[in-house]
């Protein structure tokens, strides 16, 4: 998103979600400014989020 005004494409590859205490964690100290660029996508951000979590692999698998 933030590279989108300057006319750059990103591509990320990640192999698979892992459970952990990481999202939990970071959602209860999560706060984004009211005059956020990313505001809109507020929704969005948290949906993926919170589905990092919800399809993970257990941890013990990727150990």
């Amino acid at each position: 998103m933030e590279c989108r005004p300057f006319n750059i494409d990103i591509m990320l590859v990640m192999p698979s979600g892992i459970k952990s205490n990481f999202t939990d964690n970071y959602l209860t100290r999560f706060h984004l400014p009211e005059d956020s660029l990313y505001s809109r996508y507020l929704p969005n951000i948290l949906a993926r989020t919170l589905l990092s979590q919800t399809e993970a692999m257990p941890t013990d698998n990727f150990a």
